[in-house]
């Protein structure tokens, strides 16, 4: 058997998007009482892909609401792309963080 976690991601103005988070694998007839539900380790890895991929998400949505100019509303150049890290209650995250003029 396979199981699949998936992030669906709907930002109203397009298509819902979904995005593959972690999958696992579970061999049929040999599945002991002990080993139903995800391991700790499994868990671990569920949460953190799940983490990253909001964040990333929400990273490039907030970059491009701000880089229009607020006066003439134009795009603004990029002037540098570097990583910066966030600290969020799960660990940190180094995300991707354009630089505008």
């Amino acid at each position: 058997m396979r199981f699949a976690i998936q992030l669906m991601i709907d930002s109203g103005d397009a298509a819902v998007e979904t995005q593959e988070i972690v999958s696992f694998e579970r061999t049929d007839g040999t599945l002991s009482i002990d080993e139903l539900g995800l391991t700790l380790e499994e868990a671990k890895k569920a949460l953190a892909a799940l983490q990253v991929a909001i964040t990333e998400r929400q990273a490039l949505d907030l970059a491009r609401r701000e880089r229009p100019c607020p006066c003439c509303h134009q795009p603004t150049q990029l002037k540098d792309k570097r990583t910066i890290t966030v600290r969020t209650c799960f660990g940190k995250l180094a995300l991707p963080s354009p630089r505008s003029i």
